[in-house]
């Protein structure tokens, strides 16, 4: 924390903060723009709704009648802040948008509190906070009062509103998380600005140190060449000076082509890291939000009186909960491998085991939930037994994790095939589905960390970008390859070639004896946690 609030971590030299806070003032006008007009049009339609729809509601019950009137209430301020935000000088936007800004929650905090009067939710409060803390770019000083100002506000409404204690605290310690998460994301969302006008900044002033340099070298050619002309007697000294000259510019132009290379690798760094703390971001909020409204249902179940009538409904929460903290568990395993695997303690326990029965009862394992999708699983395989030294609970996470993938990006109706060949010196493995395909320019990068074949936040498919990037690790320490044959349309073959030498010293297979690997099924589970029903 003290780290987050240091005063000397976002400071910027004093040409560049008058910039920084004009690019900043600029971009918050313009989605406040936008969110404007969208709650206009939003407000338009509750209106006409509360008034001939739920015209009963609101003459009886105040709460109903509370929302009436924020909503109008919206009807008045937004093209007001079109308006005025229009006409005034830009010299006051800063004001009018922190109002506005301030404006937007205290409305959300009512709403939510108000809505304690109806429903017993508190989505408002958490869609104002997280509108702002995405959208609208706030340093952490300011951020943390307002955001810690709408909070007392909230807190302050929950304790005076008649609801039993139990919502009370429900909603409190509810709100409490999210706040700290919102709170959190407004501090990213301004670091990444920061960090990008940052950036943008140096290298323009590096682009402009590197012009001058150049000019002042050919200035100081141009000399030198005028007294080789006006000093004939020198000549011979002087042309050894002129290829001493030439020879430091060459110098300095190698220098300045490595900075300038540095300068683009550090970008290309600064871009990945940003797109990753992005995709993490939505990686984590995505099964929060889902348990938190999960939780929220079943205490709505909880409180209606025959509880036994809706034990199918509890079970359903149940296992979104479930299949969610799932998906946390596979992503924060997955970032803790990656770990080990940079510090080198990711380490394989080698046995000689039958890779032709690992295989299919991976396959066979899963087969229930594919076809259950729609999706056709066959299992081919040339031989019935062949004895490689393997990682057996590795082997059946690159399994899973090429299945979990297939199964991802193949529609209803399409195939998966799992195929075993025997190559002599090598066991060939292939998965192969009829989906989507990757695109050919994501082909030479499918395997690299934090790399999907969609980015977007808003993506059809969930996932980190970190599984492949296992996958190829895991079969790399088994001294193997793994290779990508796809079409985009048509469908995308995952090869994986192990080698057979590779077998336990002093150590042998015994066919009497069964294997022990079995199919671990929370291994199962946590592989395709992101696969929804």
């Amino acid at each position: 924390m003290k780290k987050l609030y240091n005063t000397n971590r976002f400071k910027l030299p004093g040409d560049y903060r008058k910039d920084f806070y004009k690019e900043i003032l600029t971009n918050n006008t313009v989605h406040l723009r936008i969110t404007f007009v969208i709650l206009f049009i939003v407000n338009i339609i509750f209106v006409c709704l509360d008034i001939k729809v739920f015209k009963s509601l609101y003459k009886n019950k105040i709460g109903y009648r509370n929302v009436l009137y924020a909503n109008m209430l919206i009807l008045f301020i937004s093209p007001l802040y079109v308006t005025l935000i229009t006409v005034i000088n830009k010299k006051f936007h800063l004001l009018v948008n922190r109002f506005i800004v301030l404006f937007i929650m205290t409305w959300s905090t009512f709403l939510s509190i108000n809505a304690q009067l109806t429903n017993g939710q508190v989505s408002a409060y958490i869609l104002g906070i997280f509108c702002i803390s995405s959208i609208i770019i706030i340093n952490p000083f300011e951020s943390l009062f307002l955001f810690l100002l709408q909070y007392v506000l909230f807190v302050i409404g929950i304790l005076n509103v008649d609801i039993d204690w139990g919502a009370k605290v429900s909603n409190l310690v509810s709100a409490s998380l999210l706040t700290i998460l919102a709170l959190a994301l407004a501090n990213i969302n301004y670091a990444y600005h920061f960090n990008n006008f940052k950036n943008k900044k140096l290298l323009s002033a590096k682009n402009e140190e590197i012009n001058n340099l150049y000019i002042k070298t050919e200035d100081t050619l141009k000399k030198r060449t005028e007294q080789f002309k006006e000093a004939n007697a020198l000549l011979i000294k002087e042309m050894n000076e002129k290829h001493e000259m030439e020879l430091q510019i060459v110098k300095t132009k190698l220098l300045i082509e490595e900075k300038q290379k540095l300068l683009n690798e550090k970008i290309e760094y600064e871009k990945l890291r940003t797109d990753f703390f992005a995709n993490i971001s939505h990686e984590l909020r995505t099964p929060l939000t889902v348990i938190f409204s999960a939780e929220q249902m079943l205490d709505l179940i909880i409180k209606k009186p025959n509880i036994e009538s809706n034990i199918d409904d509890i079970s359903k929460y149940i296992h979104i909960i479930k299949q969610n903290c799932y998906r946390l568990i596979r992503l924060i395993g997955n970032l803790i491998d990656i770990t080990k695997m940079d510090s080198s303690y990711f380490e394989l326990t080698l046995k000689d085991t039958n890779i032709v029965k690992i295989v299919e009862d991976i396959t066979l394992s899963v087969a229930d939930f594919i076809e259950g999708k729609d999706i056709g699983l066959v299992f081919d395989t040339e031989i019935e037994e062949k004895v490689i030294a393997i990682d057996e609970i590795k082997m059946e996470r690159v399994i899973l994790n090429l299945l979990s993938n297939s199964v991802k990006f193949t529609p209803p109706g399409g195939n998966i095939y799992v195929n075993i060949y025997d190559r002599n010196e090598k066991i060939v493995i292939c998965v192969k589905d009829t989906g989507i395909g990757i695109p050919s320019d994501r082909h030479e990068t499918i395997f690299d960390r934090f790399v999907q074949v969609d980015k977007s936040l808003s993506r059809n498919r969930e996932g980190s970008g970190i599984g492949l990037s296992i996958v190829s690790s895991i079969i790399k320490m088994h001294k193997g390859a793994v290779r990508l044959k796809s079409q985009e349309g048509i469908g995308s073959e995952f090869i994986i070639e192990l080698p057979v030498e590779n077998l336990v010293p002093d150590l042998k297979f015994d066919k009497t004896i069964e294997l022990s690997s079995t199919i671990n099924t929370e291994m199962i589970n946590i592989e395709f946690s992101d696969i929804y029903s």
